[in-house]
């Protein structure tokens, strides 16, 4: 990314007062996902009325945004800061436990499930989605994105994870993705922890220049939509 175009945007913590025009950054950023328009087909739209499916996602994604266990970043315009060009939604380590109490704790970070069915439902269980969305096809991808949580991490739950970054399709190319990227791994190599993400078709490049590494990868929709998933090692932040 260019020092001209780093200047052009600034990066700050969102607040749930942002909640309606994240909510309209998701829409923009995630319009053409092959999994989004699956996971909420056309032939199921009128089995949720419009406004209660936008009242439902923006009550959890303020509820997200307000969690301690959560991190949102948005992306402005430097000259514009009421302009949200992008985001990055993360999801902090667990407190450290003695061994005691991790003996007898999940071992799978919280609210782990569905990140990518959450590119359009913001979050919350992913078992009460609302009619609207096709629950054999959320339930099978967030199985398969537990069983490789599991394989890749084990019980080991001390890392970042970055569950979604989007840009506004009108800003795309000019370094905001980068941007965003670069301020989330800052959190998680001033802890000293790995971060993982679970990358979207097309999107696995921009990583691989991040220094994340391809753990394994699966198919879906009939080998239509491949999802990577990748970890980046910490790294020393300089002085």
């Amino acid at each position: 990314m260019s020092p001209q175009d780093a200047s052009k945007f600034t990066v700050l913590p969102a607040t749930p007062a942002d909640a309606e025009v994240l909510l309209k950054i998701i829409d923009l950023a995630f319009a053409d996902d092959f999994f989004r328009q699956a996971a909420m087909p056309k032939s199921r739209e009128h089995l949720t009325p419009l406004d209660e499916l936008r009242s439902w996602r923006l009550r959890n994604l303020r509820k997200r945004i307000s969690a301690p266990d959560k991190v949102l970043l948005k992306a402005v315009l430097a000259a514009q800061p009421d302009r949200m060009v992008g985001f990055a939604d993360l999801q902090k380590p667990p407190p450290l436990r003695d061994d005691a109490e991790k003996s007898a704790a999940p071992t799978t970070q919280p609210d782990s499930k569905a990140t990518q069915a959450d590119s359009t439902a913001e979050t919350g269980d992913p078992h009460t989605l609302p009619a609207c969305f096709d629950p054999a096809l959320n339930d099978g991808m967030n199985d398969r994105l537990e069983s490789w949580q599991l394989k890749i991490w084990g019980d080991d739950e001390q890392y970042w994870s970055l569950e979604k970054l989007g840009v506004d399709p009108a800003f795309r190319r000019q370094g905001v993705a980068k941007l965003l990227l670069e301020e989330c791994l800052k959190l998680a190599d001033a802890d000293a922890l790995p971060m993982y993400l679970e990358a979207l078709p097309g999107s696995a490049e921009m990583y691989l220049e991040y220094g994340f590494e391809s753990r394994g990868s699966f198919t879906i929709l009939d080998g239509n939509y491949v999802v990577k998933l990748m970890v980046r090692r910490p790294q020393k932040l300089l002085s």
